[in-house]
């Protein structure tokens, strides 16, 4: 696992990633007066970054306001929705994840988690957390060893490493933008100081692509499944799963990505 100071020091992967990161979305994050209701019945929870390093995180001060569970109930909520709770650098409201099977410490524990779902459960509510899926956080060890591994290795066919047109490889393996503005690809550098291969990021550049026609991804996230099932979460909401398979043909190559277009697919 990769330390606190590993996590929110983004800059230790950074070395090996040329050009900027371009603009990040800036999701709202902070604790709401009370979870909200929609017209689903179910309640979104967001991740509490208010406080100071080392309190006791949201899920424990969430668990210890335990006279709210039945009052949701009277709401006509049966399900609580969280959104990502795992150690994250926070580069992107915790969608940039760099471990799916624990709790980042700004929020609580995993104990805390299994405290949590336990009281969810007790008081006839579901709990349904937040997966990641297309990318994972430059901090992931996938992508550490990505970028310490050779072009055509199995750490890189994990994620969408490419290389680039152009004499030198020196430009982008295709046209696609990403969502939040600029080329969709960032190209490493590799351990000699040269430029290498590019690699995809629909999103921020601190989000590398994963391949999903790579059997070792698909593999990873079942078992991902299968853990937080077993520790009785009730389900999940896939962020943007609708642009986890890239698909990169012949078609697509010189077509610009449009997330409103790839969204109606």
């Amino acid at each position: 696992e990769a330390s606190a100071d590993e996590l929110h020091g983004y800059r230790a992967v950074d070395r090996r990633i040329q050009g900027d990161h371009g603009t990040r979305r800036r999701r709202r994050v902070g604790l709401e007066g009370s979870p909200q209701r929609t017209d689903r019945g179910l309640a979104r929870c967001r991740a509490d970054r208010i406080g100071v390093p080392n309190d006791r995180g949201a899920l424990v001060r969430f668990l210890e306001q335990r006279g709210m569970h039945p009052y949701l109930r009277e709401l006509g909520i049966d399900a609580i929705w969280i959104t990502p709770w795992y150690p994250s650098p926070m580069l992107d409201g915790g969608y940039d994840v760099a471990d799916y099977r624990a709790i980042d410490p700004l929020f609580g524990s995993l104990a805390d988690a299994d405290a949590l779902i336990a009281e969810a459960h007790a008081a006839g509510l579901r709990l349904l957390i937040d997966l990641v899926p297309n990318h994972t956080s430059a901090a992931h060890p996938w992508f550490r060893e990505a970028l310490a591994s050779p072009p055509g290795s199995r750490a890189r066919a994990r994620y969408l490493f490419r290389d680039g047109r152009g004499p030198g490889g020196d430009r982008p393996p295709n046209d696609w933008g990403s969502v939040f503005g600029g080329p969709a690809w960032t190209r490493v550098v590799g351990p000699d100081g040269r430029p290498e291969q590019w690699y995809l990021h629909l999103f921020d550049a601190s989000q590398p692509d994963l391949d999903w026609a790579n059997p070792e991804v698909r593999a990873e996230f079942v078992s991902i499944l299968r853990f937080w099932f077993d520790r009785g979460i009730d389900g999940f909401r896939t962020d943007i799963s609708h642009v986890s398979v890239h698909g990169l043909c012949e078609r697509c190559k010189d077509r610009a990505f449009d997330a409103e277009e790839d969204d109606a697919l």
